[in-house]
């Protein structure tokens, strides 16, 4: 699993492939997403371990990210990994981490932004991403991915 912007891909791997018709916008979890999709296609996917990258941590965001963390990574999991009972214990462990790091930030921060966030997040997991910012909600062009491409091996 790759996350980022300093990725690049040859054409060939591309080919063909587009981006989830979801995706409103810019999101959480795109990358991801391209990159499992890659990935279930039979592509290999490197690191460059001689790159030499400089990331300065961006302050918090005007918006909230907790919402975003949530139903992107609840999008992931939905679209590509099968249900099981370990990837439901992991995916509801996840949540209940982002929870725990939403409330040090509210009471570091003195503001229940960081919770209302978090509760929109599994909000918008729960109904199919209806008021999602950044994922539109399914329909009939929007079917998930087929259950044998889930259900493969991770």
């Amino acid at each position: 699993m790759f996350t980022g912007a300093m990725m690049s891909f040859r054409r060939s791997a591309l080919e063909g492939l587009r981006h989830d018709a979801r995706y409103k916008g810019a999101s959480v979890g795109e990358d991801i997403d391209l990159c499992w999709t890659l990935w279930r296609r039979g592509a290999r996917l490197a690191i460059v371990t001689d790159a030499h990258i400089v990331h300065n941590r961006a302050p918090r965001p005007a918006s909230p990210p907790e919402e975003a963390q949530i139903a992107s990574w609840g999008f992931l999991y939905q679209k590509h990994l099968p249900r099981t009972l370990g990837t439901r214990a992991a995916f509801a462990w996840y949540i209940v981490g982002v929870f725990l790091g939403a409330l040090v930030t509210a009471v570091h921060e003195r503001t229940l932004e960081p919770v209302r966030s978090a509760v929109a997040g599994v909000r918008a997991v729960w109904t199919d991403y209806a008021d999602s910012t950044f994922l539109q909600s399914g329909g009939p062009d929007m079917a998930p991915t087929p259950p044998d491409v889930r259900d493969a091996p991770a």
